[in-house]
């Protein structure tokens, strides 16, 4: 899963860089920041906007589309508000 989705992952990163900023956290190296977070399974991406969890999605390769979806809703959002602003 986490291995597959790096890809993945970084290209939406690239897409989105402008948006915001993208971190990869690894479970075995940052346990506290994943209790912290109330993951509960992995792979999994934290989507936040203006300070708040958008969405907790699987970031497994089957389930990606929905993870970009996601992203492309959030940095649409920003978008306009940025024009409206």
């Amino acid at each position: 899963g986490c291995k597959r989705s790096q890809p993945l992952f970084a290209e939406r990163a690239a897409r989105h860089a402008a948006d915001g900023a993208f971190f990869e956290v690894h479970f075995e190296e940052a346990r506290h920041l994943v209790k912290a977070c109330g993951v509960q399974a992995v792979p999994v991406s934290h989507i936040y906007s203006c300070g708040a969890l958008f969405g907790a999605l699987s970031a497994n390769p089957s389930k990606w589309e929905a993870l970009a979806a996601s992203l492309d809703e959030v940095s649409s959002g920003l978008t306009q508000q940025n024009d409206a602003g």
